[in-house]
């Protein structure tokens, strides 16, 4: 069935692409992806922590915050004016806010980048995690840093409990074939955040989503995956109003980067530029109340618009 549903999703890419393009239009004046916002996102075996300060880039080296991983891994912390000690059962280590320089078991180390405080918490290079015997690597194309095991788990493991589909149906009524292409009457939803990601549903794993702009300066959502292939999963945009709103990620928009796929769904796309609806020709992201991932589950899927 998901075979089905992608074929779908090929034919009318194929159409909105045509549709939007000639073919004797030159592919120099097809839009190009000039910027993503991605903030650094910290997994401890590949789910997201959550902190109230952020890991950040600084002069190339990454910085997260220490306490929120050292408690995943059960180390001891001291602070003392400037000076936190860290340590668990083989590593004793001694920073200083301020210092490039930890000392590690007696014996000093030089750090990429100096320990820093930010709103009551102390951000670290990622050497200082990667001495506490502990597995640590750091992707920079999905810009997370994956602390510990990367095995990302099936979506129904870590998706929270569905609830009736009855109060969003409104928004179905001109594409009521969307809740039936599983091979089943879909009535039910399953409202995730960002922290859902990563996860993997029938063979593709879903990073994140983020916003991005092209080299004209349109808005689209970023979709790091491993969903490869001539159809690929498409996005709907559930508001604002009664309207839902297909996106599909046009092939020129698609790319291959260190082992995954880029693809990206354009926020404000032809179909709603030929509308006589001024609501879709002030569409932005902001009006935006839901962002579907239409992926065949057996319930519809659909992420809370984190940027509104």
């Amino acid at each position: 069935m998901r075979n089905t549903l992608k074929a779908v999703a090929a034919a009318a890419l194929l159409g909105a692409t045509i549709g939007s393009f000639g073919a004797g239009q030159a592919s120099a004046a097809l839009p190009k992806i000039v910027s993503s916002n991605m903030p650094v996102k910290v997994l401890f075996n590949a789910r997201v922590l959550s902190s109230d300060v952020q890991p950040k880039i600084s002069n190339g080296a990454v910085l997260v915050p220490i306490r929120f991983i050292g408690e995943k891994l059960g180390v001891n912390f001291a602070l003392s004016g400037k000076t936190l000690q860290i340590n668990n059962i083989k590593t004793n280590i001694l920073l200083t806010i301020g210092s490039q320089i930890a000392v590690v078991n007696g014996k000093s180390v030089e750090l990429n980048e100096t320990v820093q405080s930010e709103s009551g918490r102390i951000l670290v290079p990622l050497q200082v995690v990667n001495l506490l015997n502990v597995s640590v690597e750091w992707d920079s194309t999905l810009k997370f840093v994956w602390v510990g095991s990367k095995e990302v788990p099936e979506f129904k493991k870590i998706a929270p409990d569905a609830s009736s589909l009855q109060p969003y149906l409104k928004y179905f009524k001109d594409s009521p074939s969307m809740l039936t292409d599983t091979g089943k009457q879909i009535n039910k939803v399953t409202i995730i955040n960002q922290e859902a990601f990563p996860f993997q549903f029938q063979g593709t794993t879903f990073y994140r989503l983020d916003l991005a702009k092209d080299n004209k300066g349109a808005s689209y959502i970023r979709v790091s995956s491993t969903d490869t292939g001539i159809a690929v999963t498409n996005l709907y945009f559930v508001g604002p109003k009664e309207t839902l709103r297909n996106r599909y990620s046009p092939t020129y928009l698609r790319y291959p980067e260190n082992g995954y796929r880029l693809n990206y769904y354009p926020i404000v796309d032809r179909s709603d530029l030929d509308k006589n609806d001024r609501d879709y020709k002030e569409m932005s992201i902001k009006k935006v109340s839901y962002v579907g991932i239409h992926m065949g589950y057996e319930t519809m899927v659909m992420l809370k618009n984190p940027w509104r």
